[in-house]
């Protein structure tokens, strides 16, 4: 009997011996061998960002940071936490706070995690005096982003930070991981892709203590592309500068190919603050500012145009046919529309005006006129054939499309039938008319150049660490202004004739030949929305400038001060030839 117990035994035994040897011999090979070999990671550094003269935008500033490999814990600590409730003593930070970074970032075992990061260099280094030895620790020398110019490129460069748990899913084909920066906002999202580079690894063979024996594999990261850009820092501080305290944009482009000189938004904000993270409380802030810092007004607002449409009107008045030129309509000071009464800015009226000095004085009572006769679906077509109602296609995230009212629109939602007082109130740009300073910029590009509607691009071109060229952004044509050139010059005599003796006169005293046009649009929560948009020189258009300010009042007192700052400091520094001299 006792024999047989140790037969039974015997057997159990070497069928355990069996199971071991044989069909977990893989696993226990692997797994040995896992605990031998280590992944270090080797971060690709993101591409710098320089403007067109290359001044430097956007770098990376050293950041020091620790991370461990979990499967290096096996033998010294019970288990991770145990590991982190000791080092939160070593460091002084919340042991909490280390578990949500492990939970964050955790990829795989035998990959490292980073814990902490921001940490100075002097604390990571009695911290390795500390734990580093066992081989356990270890060094992460990363980068973070620095933007040296602060608030005044933030609507147009953005900012990085690290990546959230939606992201991670969002992008999980693309070999993010957890900790992982990525751009948030600008232009650091849209051409993520390009700056972020790839990471490599290291494959290396460690001793019992976890230190390095040999390198076993090597996979180099490959750096990201730089960004040159066409916008300017200097035109970009001027126009930041000249807005003062003012909410609002400013956007300067180059109306033969739609390059993006300068793009201002205020209020602002500076990036630097959420490179390195902010809490919900911080975040809740900055989100729920009346101000609305994080808002990019240039492309994101959406307004009534004002006078500024009067172009368009007058535009698409002369292509109908419904008026010449030299045609005049006398201006009373008001118009009645059926059992309504539509004024004119100036009170007592314009007397008789022709198209170039009602668009030169802004008369309303003209266009109220020509916006009768041409009707609403006129003018919402040649609106939208000049590219209001959609988004222009800037190399920037959450642009806006602005809207064109049209009668199914209004009997849609409003459950109202379209009236005469509503084209009226379209013909100068008010009502329902919805626009963005880019879409304002794109036309008087496109009125300067004669006709050519382009893309508005801040992006120039890509290169490598070594300045070769990987990649050219050339113009977009995206179209062109359904009228033709004859017709658009008929326009832009009304608009430097605004310069000379209207509206915009206070730009006549300067030596730049600018032409452009006023406006004032109505806001229904406080005082006007001021309005300028205009181009320089006349006679040979260099540059084309959009400026709103947010309750401004009068775009002739408000905006035209601040593009007058903008177009001096343009054509003094530059010193083109055409402007030599004065002439308004």
């Amino acid at each position: 009997m006792l024999m047989a117990v140790y037969c039974l035994f015997f057997l159990i035994l070497l069928a355990r011996l069996w199971y071991i040897q044989v069909l977990m011999e893989r696993h226990y090979k692997a797994a040995a061998q896992e605990n031998r070999v280590r992944l270090v990671l080797l971060k690709a550094t993101r591409g710098t960002i320089y403007d067109r003269n290359g001044s430097v935008l956007a770098f990376n500033l050293p950041s020091y940071g620790l991370s461990f490999v979990p499967a290096s814990l096996k033998g010294r600590y019970s288990s991770v936490e145990d590991f982190l409730k000791e080092l939160s003593g070593e460091l002084k930070i919340p042991y909490d706070e280390l578990c949500r970074n492990y939970k964050r970032r955790f990829y795989s075992t035998y990959w490292p995690v980073l814990v902490i990061d921001g940490l100075p260099l002097t604390q990571v280094i009695d911290i390795r005096e500390w734990l580093m030895p066992q081989g356990v620790l270890n060094l992460e020398v990363d980068t973070r982003r620095f933007y040296p110019w602060g608030e005044i490129f933030s609507h147009v460069i953005g900012y990085t930070a690290e990546i959230s748990e939606a992201e991670l899913k969002l992008y999980s084909g693309k070999g993010y991981r957890g900790g992982d920066h990525i751009g948030k906002t600008g232009l650091e999202k849209l051409y993520e892709d390009y700056l972020r580079g790839v990471d490599g690894y290291q494959e290396i063979e460690v001793d019992a203590l976890g230190r390095r024996v040999s390198v076993i594999k090597e996979v180099l990261p490959k750096n990201g592309f730089n960004l040159l850009l066409n916008i300017d820092k200097h035109l970009q501080k001027v126009a930041y500068d000249a807005l003062g305290d003012r909410r609002g944009a400013v956007i300067l482009m180059n109306p033969k190919n739609g390059a993006v000189l300068a793009l201002v938004s205020k209020p602002s904000y500076d990036p630097n603050y959420f490179v390195w993270g902010v809490s919900p409380s911080e975040w809740k802030s900055f989100i729920s500012d009346p101000l609305r810092p994080m808002y990019n007004r240039a492309v994101q607002a959406e307004l009534p145009p004002g006078s500024l449409f009067k172009t368009l009107v007058a535009l698409a008045s002369l292509s109908e046919k419904i008026v010449s030129p030299k045609q005049q309509f006398y201006c009373s000071g008001f118009m009645k529309v059926g059992n309504r009464v539509f004024k004119c800015w100036k009170e007592g009226g314009h007397g008789f005006v022709n198209l170039y000095r009602a668009i030169a004085h802004s008369c309303n009572v003209y266009f109220y006129n020509l916006g009768i006769q041409l009707g609403v679906r006129k003018i919402a077509e040649y609106a939208e054939n000049c590219g209001f109602g959609r988004k222009t296609g800037i190399d920037l995230p959450s642009e806006s499309e602005g809207f064109v009212p049209t009668p199914e629109w209004k009997e849609k939602y409003f459950k109202e039938f379209w009236y005469p007082g509503d084209t009226v109130n379209l013909s100068i740009g008010q009502g329902f008319l919805l626009v963005t300073p880019i879409q304002m910029a794109t036309f008087v590009s496109a009125i300067a150049n004669g006709g050519m509607l382009y893309q508005p691009m801040l992006a120039k071109a890509l290169t490598d660490g070594d300045g070769n060229v990987i990649k050219e952004f050339s113009p977009k044509s995206c179209g062109k202004l359904p009228f033709s050139k004859s017709i658009i010059e008929e326009v832009k005599k009304g608009m430097r004739l605004a310069v000379t003796e209207g509206t915009a006169k206070l730009l006549s005293d300067s030596f730049i030949r600018a032409a452009g046009k006023t406006g004032s649009a109505q806001n229904p929560s406080g005082q006007e929305y001021a309005w300028f948009m205009g181009f320089a020189p006349y006679d040979n258009p260099e540059i084309a400038i959009v400026v709103l300010i947010e309750e401004g009042g009068a775009g002739g007192s408000a905006a035209v001060p601040v593009a007058k700052k903008v177009l001096e400091f343009f054509f003094g520094r530059y010193a083109y030839g055409s402007n030599k001299g004065k002439g308004g």
